[in-house]
């Protein structure tokens, strides 16, 4: 730590080592001049310094379904650094005649996502990206989905 100032104010920085004890105290500052004394006490949090995140994944990540008929996927929220926001959940690039519902639609651990293919769905393989976004976190998985006739 270091102290510099004079007067009025002062400044106090405080530097955590690389092995400090992670979590919040209370620190209390005393200043002294002659019989006059005065304390304040701040919070102080240490944490990693690392952002907390989450990373999106599908199982499976493919999927094979038949014209009038659906299939499902799990979507996973894996946390990163502590975090335990809820993700909003989307599906892009459906193929003509299928659509995706999420069940739920915000989730902070798992949901399913139902893939339904119309009986005139468009046949063949394709690439459906799944966006996930909680605040200014945004990520992405896919799924090879295959409608058959």
């Amino acid at each position: 730590s270091a102290w510099s100032g004079g007067g009025t104010s002062a400044v106090l920085t405080l530097t955590a080592s690389s092995t400090a004890t992670l979590g919040t105290s209370t620190v209390t500052i005393t200043g002294t001049s002659g019989s006059l004394v005065n304390s304040v006490s701040v919070i102080l949090t240490v944490n990693t310094g690392v952002a907390t995140d989450y990373t999106l994944s599908a199982s499976p990540s493919s999927v094979s379904i038949k014209q009038g008929s659906s299939g499902t996927s799990t979507i996973a929220v894996s946390p990163l650094n502590g975090f335990s926001g809820n993700v909003n959940l989307s599906a892009s690039v459906l193929p003509s005649g299928v659509t995706g519902s999420f069940s739920p639609s915000t989730t902070g651990r798992t949901s399913t996502l139902k893939l339904t293919a119309s009986s005139s769905a468009i046949t063949g393989t394709f690439t459906v990206t799944i966006h996930g976004t909680s605040g200014s976190l945004s990520h992405t998985t896919t799924i090879t989905l295959t409608v058959l006739r």
